[in-house]
C-alpha cells in the first residue's frame, strides 16, 4: 500500500510540474525539489526493506526445513508429517505475494 501510494504523489506531482502553464517561480523550485528527492529517498527505503524482508524469510524458510529434515532423520517425525509441515512452513509469506496454505498441497507432497 505504501508502495502504490508514493506511485500515485510522485504522478501527481509530474501532472502538477506538466500541467503548470506559468513558469515555476523561484520561491516554489526549491520546495518543489525537495519534494521530489524525499520521495526517492523513500521509494528506495522501502525497496531496501521489502529485500530485507524477503532475505530474512528466505533464511528463516531455509533454517526451517533444515530441521524439518534433521527431525525427520532422528526419526522424530514421520515422512508424511515432515512433508505437512514442511508445506505449510514453507508456503508462508507475511508479504502476501502468494495465495495462503490450503492443505493441497501437503496432500500432493505424499
Amino acid at each position: 500500500m505504501g508502495d502504490a501510494l508514493l506511485r500515485l504523489v510522485q504522478q501527481k506531482m509530474f501532472d502538477v510540474l506538466v500541467e503548470c502553464e506559468n513558469p515555476i517561480d523561484q520561491d516554489n523550485l526549491p520546495k518543489i525539489a525537495r519534494a521530489v528527492a524525499d520521495l526517492g529517498r523513500t521509494t528506495i527505503s522501502q525497496k531496501r526493506w521489502r529485500e530485507e524482508m524477503r532475505d530474512r524469510l528466505t533464511a528463516q524458510k531455509s533454517a526451517a526445513a533444515k530441521k524439518i529434515t534433521e527431525e525427520e532423520t532422528r526419526g522424530g517425525l514421520s515422512p508424511e508429517a515432515a512433508a505437512t509441515i514442511r508445506s505449510i512452513l514453507l508456503n508462508i509469506d507475511p508479504l502476501g505475494h502468494r495465495a495462503p496454505f490450503d492443505g493441497r498441497a501437503a496432500e500432493s507432497a505424499r
